[in-house]
């Protein structure tokens, strides 16, 4: 059931990212053809900074339930980078501080579990190497091996019950019955457009139902073409109902001066029931802000620990 549900949420994303393209080039969603040219003309600035602002909260039902709650700051540029996270994770009542800071130049990453105290490195290549034997060592437990996917082989991802079928509905999904857009009122010179995922409407479209069909087999351990017209239609109004108070909201704000992107806001309200009856609920909120990168640089540590030793620091530190 688990790996159906992963199988699911991969759909999904896939879908989100693939149609609207697409339909993006027929549909303006709402917005004049100007507006929309303006929105999706918009471009990042190379040598630009940003500041960071995120805020991410997880509620699950039962023992293992967590919450985080991070804020940070940042300096992003075409050949560098820094954030710092601060923050703390609640899990069994616990609260844990978190300060992270991260740096990018010349090639390398830094790491520090501590806010700056403790600094841990490595070379692009050190890292791949790193990363690879992590999903490696994951592959086992997901129904897709994350190394493969990294790679571009889909072969195990296609092979999942349900894949194919969402594939092919891409092509004839119709976005704008769950993507809204409005320009709202100029803000600082910027533009300001609001586009709305309705998830539920989403997740009701009837291209979804061979995904749902096989969600529903893989709860009812039996196949797709198993799945009765009555069983299907009761899996979509629940999965429907399951996303009703879920939301996710993108709010852009371009700048009319140089039609650049000034500034980005994320917010996922998710909300799913748990086994109990209780909700599980996702909160998540990324705040880009840019800004003139000025005299603004990001050095190396002085001194730092092989960055393959940052995993059982992080962890200790937890």
């Amino acid at each position: 059931m688990k790996s159906t549900r992963i199988v699911f949420l991969l759909c999904l994303l896939a879908i989100l990212v693939a149609v609207f393209p697409a339909a993006a080039q027929e549909e303006t969603f709402g917005l004049s053809a100007e507006d929309f040219a303006l929105m999706t003309g918009a471009q990042f600035p190379e040598d630009a900074a940003f500041n960071l602002a995120t805020q991410f909260g997880l509620a699950l039902d039962g023992d293992d339930y967590a919450s985080w709650d991070f804020a940070g700051s940042g300096l992003f540029a075409s050949d560098m980078f820094s954030l710092l996270l601060n923050g703390s994770i609640t899990s069994a009542g616990s609260d844990t501080p978190l300060n992270i800071e991260l740096r990018g130049v010349d090639g390398s990453l830094y790491i520090s579990p501590d806010g700056g105290t403790n600094w841990f490195g490595g070379t692009a290549e050190e890292i791949e190497q790193m990363l690879s034997g992590c999903a490696s060592s994951m592959g086992s437990d997901l129904p897709v091996n994350p190394e493969d996917l990294a790679s571009g082989d889909m072969s195990d991802l296609m092979a999942q019950p349900g894949v194919m079928e969402a594939i092919m509905a891409i092509s004839s999904i119709d976005p704008t019955t769950f993507v809204t857009i409005v320009r709202d009122a100029d803000v600082d010179g910027s533009a300001h457009f609001t586009t709305t995922v309705d998830i539920a409407a989403l997740v009701a479209s009837p291209e979804l139902a061979p995904v749902i069909a096989s969600a529903a087999a893989g709860s009812m351990d039996t196949t797709a073409n198993d799945v009765t017209e009555e069983q299907l239609q009761q899996m979509s109004a629940m999965m429907a109902s399951m996303f009703q108070d879920s939301s996710l909201v993108l709010d852009q704000y371009v700048n009319l001066a140089t039609n650049e992107v000034s500034r980005l806001t994320l917010t996922l309200a998710l909300t799913l029931p748990s086994e109990s009856g209780t909700s599980n609920a996702i909160n998540l909120t990324l705040d880009f802000g840019l800004s003139d990168i000025g005299d603004a640089t990001v050095v190396a540590p002085e001194s730092f620990e092989p960055i393959s030793q940052a995993m059982g620091a992080l962890m200790g530190g937890m």
